[in-house]
């Protein structure tokens, strides 16, 4: 099956505006059944998800977001989301652990501090 990746992302971020989750949603699994990799694909199936408490579902797109690219920091970021919703502090903390060993410290400054910056509010509540 030939797709044209660009075209189908577009289709499905209109259809997302308009609320149609479930239809982008199909538009988004049949693409990555073609372009498993596809990370534009990932986040917004992936944020789909998240954005209607499907968390469970989230969690394994961005799982696999994470492992097609471990430092990416929007890809981490959801990830520990789509855990620490489901009340998964053990594996989201351990989240930031992975990151912050493989990220480029230059390019993702801003989710290192962030992260920081989280940590430390935990260590302040605990």
């Amino acid at each position: 099956m030939k797709i044209n990746v660009e075209k189908a992302v577009k289709h499905a971020k209109e259809l997302m505006q308009v609320g149609s989750e479930q239809e982008a949603r199909v538009i988004l699994n049949d693409l990555l059944l073609v372009e498993p990799d596809y990370i534009p694909a990932l986040l917004m199936l992936g944020g789909s998800y998240f954005c209607e408490a499907l968390y469970d579902e989230a969690e394994t797109i961005f799982r696999k977001l994470v492992s097609v690219a471990p430092g990416l920091g929007e890809a981490s970021v959801a990830y520990f989301n789509a855990l620490w919703q489901q009340g998964k502090r053990d594996p989201a903390l351990r989240e930031i652990g992975r990151f912050t060993a493989v990220a480029d410290k230059e390019k993702e400054t801003q989710t290192l501090q962030d992260y920081q910056t989280l940590l430390q509010q935990l260590d302040e509540q605990s």
